[in-house]
């Protein structure tokens, strides 16, 4: 073979060797390109992957929170009346399981015509309640959002529950030392009694709410708010509210007009609870002004002071008695409507937890968080 056909022959073989190796690392290139790309885009469904899943447990997440909420909203309801006999079926001549006092929350389970539901209490125990005495709880989970949290406490009789009482007289009175504890949990925690005169004053920009506080209000007028109650305030440098009904001022078991001045004048507030302690939802015109402007004036009369507060008696409200006390000047309202945040939006329907007797001061701490 001549040298000249071995150098044509060995630039062919070049030539081939140069072709092939091109396209292998072509497509070596090509597949490692495929591959990154295809790693790039596993790499991207997964991290849609891990979002759609993090999203999707938030989700649950925020429905089984608001399932029960929505649960309790629904068929959330409080005894809006004195009592609330709980019985075995939904019959009045069924047996009586328990005597529900006022305020008394409830969940109902099922609705079993248009006079009766069957309900479960917090207790756990079930059995069934007349409707017509049911008031649906308040969403305050709403509330919360928009509203400043300053529990009203709502307290009647302070002292020894008499022999004789009844339920409606034993759910009503609260012991001198409970009194004292609740004085004394306020007072560790630092949290403020306020009026609504300090309650007014925030309304109007006067001075700025901290966010700890607490009203008092003693409803009725009964004496022992003066001897108990007045006492019990002053040693702990505590202010209350004290809601009286002008008719009862000065006769027995009542607060005079010289006890209520003295409080005026040390810095408790006289609030009013009608002239009669009338249901006001069954009044109207000149009867329904006795009731609210009347015993304002009367109270202002005698005190020397503006009245600026009304307490609707046993709760009895709706729009037309809420107007009338508006009407009249008051600056606040107050309810029976369990509910420990306030709004300003609803001044003439602001909420209160009622004080039982076996209201201790563990309850406070929770009111209070």
């Amino acid at each position: 073979m001549s040298d000249r056909f071995k150098i044509a022959l060995l630039a062919i073989l070049a030539l081939i060797f140069f072709f092939f190796s091109s396209n292998l690392k072509e497509g070596l290139m090509v597949k490692k390109s495929e591959d990154k790309d295809e790693a790039v885009k596993q790499e991207e469904v997964s991290k849609a992957v891990g979002i759609v899943k993090e999203d999707e447990e938030e989700v649950v997440e925020e429905i089984e929170e608001i399932k029960p909420i929505k649960r309790n909203l629904e068929e959330r309801y409080f005894v809006d009346f004195y009592f609330l006999n709980f019985r075995e079926g939904p019959q009045t001549n069924q047996k009586l399981l328990n005597e529900l006092g006022r305020n008394t929350q409830l969940t109902i389970l099922k609705h079993i015509d248009e006079k009766w539901a069957r309900a479960q209490l917090d207790s756990g125990e079930t059995g069934y309640v007349a409707k017509k005495y049911l008031t649906p709880v308040t969403p305050q989970w709403i509330a919360e959002r928009q509203v400043s949290l300053l529990p009203i406490l709502m307290y009647h009789y302070v002292g020894v529950i008499p022999e004789d009482a009844d339920e409606m007289r034993k759910n009503l009175t609260t012991s001198k030392a409970n009194l004292f504890a609740h004085l004394k949990y306020l007072k560790k925690n630092n949290i403020k009694t306020l009026t609504f005169r300090d309650l007014k004053d925030f309304k109007e920009g006067e001075r700025e709410y901290n966010g700890s506080g607490a009203i008092l209000t003693f409803d009725d007028g009964y004496k022992d708010s003066y001897t108990i109650v007045y006492s019990l305030l002053k040693q702990f440098g505590a202010k209350g509210v004290f809601f009286v009904v002008t008719d009862l001022i000065g006769t027995e078991g009542y607060m005079s007009w010289e006890n209520l001045s003295e409080m005026s004048k040390n810095g408790m507030e006289i609030a009013c609870h009608s002239r009669t302690h009338s249901d006001l939802r069954g009044l109207s015109g000149t009867a329904l002004d006795n009731e609210v402007s009347l015993p304002k004036e009367i109270i202002e009369d005698n005190i020397g002071k503006e009245v600026i507060t009304f307490a609707y008696p046993s709760g009895g409200m709706n729009t037309r008695v809420q107007k009338a006390v508006e009407n009249a000047g008051y600056a606040f309202a107050r309810t029976i409507n369990p509910g420990k945040y306030i709004s300003f939006k609803n001044s003439f329907a602001l909420p209160a937890l009622r004080i039982y007797p076996e209201t201790a001061d563990k309850q406070l701490k929770i009111w209070f968080e």
